[in-house]
Formats: C-alpha cells, sequence, structure tokens
C-alpha cells in the first residue's frame, strides 16, 4: 500500500482490499471527500480486466443520504460476465449497505472486521 501525495487515502494512493478469497490492488483516481471516490483497480483475484468503480454520496434535504455506486469491467473468461454480474451486484449491495450504517451512524456496521 501506498498513501497519495498528498492525502493518505487520496488521489494515487494505492491500497490491498481484501474480502473473503478476493483480493484487490487499488488506485484512487478521484478524491472529494466526503462525497466521491473512484478507483481502479490495478491487479485482482477476480477474473476482470478494467475494473472502475466511483462512489458519490449526496445529502437527501429531507434526511439520509443516497448512495450512487457504479462498477465497470471486462470479464477475463469469455463467457462468464453473467456469472460476474450476479457476484458483483452482491457484493456491492453488501458494500453499499455497509457504507450507509456507517454514514448513518459514524460506525462500521455490525458484522464488519
Amino acid at each position: 500500500e501506498t498513501p497519495g501525495p498528498d492525502e493518505p487515502q487520496g488521489v494515487g494512493a494505492v491500497r490491498v482490499l481484501r474480502a473473503d478469497r478476493m483480493r484487490n490492488t487499488e488506485e484512487i483516481f478521484a478524491y472529494e471527500p466526503p462525497a466521491r471516490l473512484a478507483w481502479v483497480v490495478l491487479k485482482s483475484t477476480l477474473p476482470v480486466r478494467n475494473l472502475r468503480s466511483e462512489v458519490q454520496l449526496t445529502e437527501i434535504p429531507t434526511g439520509g443520504t443516497e448512495i450512487w455506486w457504479r462498477s465497470s469491467y471486462e470479464a477475463r473468461i469469455f463467457g462468464t460476465g453473467w456469472m460476474l454480474d450476479k457476484n458483483l451486484r452482491l457484493f456491492l449491495a453488501d458494500g453499499a449497505r455497509r457504507l450507509a450504517v456507517r454514514a448513518e451512524t459514524g460506525a462500521p456496521a455490525a458484522d464488519d472486521d
């Protein structure tokens, strides 16, 4: 892991994320706290390439926060895109849920490590 030149978790930072058997090495390319974070995956145990993600948080005037999370990628193995889509949707939904808990309470979700 390498901190960003201006902010430790900002633009240029390289981080390693692990979840179960997945491991991604990611580089931050957009960092606008507290509303936006975007990254590209440099190396992954997933059979994907060109994986990019962006999360934007927007405060809702009536209370709460809207989470917009977008990821795009190409499957490295022909014919596996549908399976990757299914699994990544589950992974992203869980990530969004954890992000929502943290945004609402300031604390990790109960099952976060």
